[in-house]
């Protein structure tokens, strides 16, 4: 298989043309000997990963994607949902132990921060 030379945008008014070095060796990293060719998936979450074909795992992880009744990968591969709650704990007490604050000074700082919409911002 030939891969295609990537070529920059000349009309782009950042880049004018050029690729950053990642774009610039693309096509030899699609097409080098020792490219992984499969993936290894977890079919469920305690389980251990099997060796998968590469589109077979994309179509898995979309799949996963889409189900709502299904926890959300986060950050760090962790569900979504449990991460916040531990990262909203370590906050609080982030809040207490270092801003020398009570518990309850700590949930209203909490607060006040959801209120100014800084909690997203500022936390993640």
């Amino acid at each position: 298989m030939t891969a295609p030379t990537p070529r920059g945008d000349r009309a782009h008014p950042t880049n004018r043309g050029r690729l950053c070095t990642k774009g610039a060796i693309s096509a030899e990293l699609r097409t080098a000997p020792d490219r992984l060719t499969t993936a290894l998936v977890h079919a469920e979450r305690d389980a251990a990963p099997t060796p998968t074909g590469v589109d077979a795992a994309l179509t898995t992880t979309a799949r996963r994607a889409r189900d709502p009744g299904r926890a959300r990968p986060g950050r760090a591969g962790l569900d979504a949902g449990r991460m916040a709650k531990d990262v909203d704990r370590a906050l609080r007490e982030i809040v207490v132990a270092h801003g020398g604050r009570t518990e309850d000074e700590a949930d209203a700082y909490v607060r006040q921060m959801v209120g100014e919409r800084r909690y997203v911002r500022d936390v993640y």
